[in-house]
């Protein structure tokens, strides 16, 4: 039983679901253990409009239906297509509540089984949240969602670990990195930073050393979390 619950235990610190927050779960008719089928669909439909107060309306419902701690429809929504709409909204630079809905539905979609990432990482969502974290103006929110959704990816598989470190990621977010950022924000880029050193094969060795700057810094900050993945 205790080595099922420290297995359990590594599964879930590689990946993470950010759940519903206050608010979210006041009705029921969000939860997916009420949402059938043509329910799904026909949210999604409405998800593909072009007046942009329904765009935002079906992408929370969507976020908000990932967000759920029992049977989030991952499976579903992937097959329904809404991945490339996510990331397209996620790179609508003009209105930072649908880029988080989009970048919050994105990572909890990559929070699933190993399949169904692959299959959000092909469609190009690796590329889209690289965007965010390049773009200048990116809103501190949306950046956050990011680095979540990257940690997501590399705590999948050694493959996908790889797959980021090739492309380009530490720079990236060693330039993320700033003492005055919010504090979800340092624990995100840690644990993503956590989540590219981890696993055998071990990671290439001369692309991760150059996140102990970063990670010299973060020993000196007052979270537990920060420094359990520092």
């Amino acid at each position: 039983t205790n080595v099922r619950l420290r297995k359990q235990q590594r599964e879930e610190d590689l990946k993470r679901r950010r759940e519903l927050v206050d608010g979210d779960d006041n009705e029921m008719s969000f939860s997916p253990l009420t949402y059938s089928g043509q329910d799904l669909t026909v949210l999604v439909q409405a998800f593909y409009s072009t007046d942009p107060e329904i765009e935002l309306q079906s992408t929370t419902k969507i976020r908000k239906l990932l967000s759920h701690k029992i049977n989030p429809p991952i499976k579903d929504l992937i097959s329904l297509n809404v991945v490339p709409k996510l990331i397209s909204l996620l790179r609508r630079h003009n209105s930072e509540a649908i880029q988080l809905e989009a970048a919050w539905a994105l990572t909890n979609l990559v929070s699933g089984s190993s399949e169904e990432t692959i299959t959000v990482v092909k469609a190009g969502a690796t590329e889209a949240f690289f965007e965010i974290l390049s773009f200048p103006s990116s809103p501190a929110a949306v950046r956050d969602q990011a680095i979540w959704g990257l940690g997501n990816i590399a705590g999948d598989s050694v493959q996908l670990r790889d797959y980021l470190l090739n492309n380009g990621i530490v720079p990236l977010v060693n330039k993320q990195f700033d003492e005055s950022s919010t504090m979800s924000i340092l624990r995100n880029i840690t644990w993503l930073v956590l989540n590219l050193c981890r696993g055998k094969p071990r990671a290439n060795y001369d692309l991760v050393k150059l996140f102990l700057p970063l990670l010299t810094k973060c020993l000196f900050f007052n979270d537990a979390e920060v420094l359990a993945s520092s």
